[in-house]
């Protein structure tokens, strides 16, 4: 059982859901009315990028992606760039890049949220604790690991008994945490 969304239709595989993941998080900034959306995503080439590039452009076909932001280092130099040029009103992260955002937000003077808002892919335990809180999409591990247990269990049973495998996939949804860092300057969501 492969952790992980393969091409191959194949494969017996566990994963997120890419494809929702971008989506998700590009309906909901779209939803909040930014206008200058900038996804950065990690390089080219990876499936699962793809997925969420298609995702977040189908939910915002005049989004902004750049890729290769696969470090909160890349991410503050990227970040600088568009707010020194105003390029963006919204920028939606992988991982931990948003730290480079935080960074590159505190050195161009620019307050998050009321001058740009910062959206996340992951919900981490320190999306709590920074200021302003970091809004972010939540996946269900533990589900997400029981279903992987779960296929492979009903594999291993198919190979005992000589039965033909289910070669299924299961993709799991993520859902929205907004936090503090997509509200407007009235406190209210934007």
């Amino acid at each position: 059982v492969l952790l992980g969304q393969p091409k191959d239709k194949t494969i017996p595989a566990v994963s997120l859901d890419n494809y929702n993941l971008g989506y998700m998080g590009g309906n909901y900034l779209k939803e909040k009315e930014y206008k200058n959306i900038c996804y950065f995503a990690n390089e080219k080439g990876y499936y699962s990028t793809e997925l969420r590039v298609k995702g977040f452009l189908d939910a915002v076909p005049k989004g902004t992606v750049i890729y290769g932001v696969n470090t909160p280092q890349i991410a503050c130099e990227r970040a600088k760039e568009l707010f020194k040029t105003g390029g963006t009103d919204c920028i939606f992260v992988n991982g931990d890049c948003f730290l480079g955002v935080y960074r590159a937000a505190a050195e161009c003077h620019k307050r998050i949220p009321q001058d740009a808002a910062v959206f996340a892919t992951n919900s981490l335990p320190i999306n709590d604790q920074i200021y302003p809180s970091l809004s972010s999409l939540k996946q269900d591990f533990d589900n997400l690991a029981e279903q992987c247990i779960s296929l492979l269990q009903e594999l291993l049973c198919s190979s005992q008994d000589g039965s033909a495998w289910d070669r299924k996939q299961i993709f799991l949804p993520s859902f929205v945490v907004e936090r503090e860092s997509t509200k407007t300057d009235s406190g209210q969501y934007k």
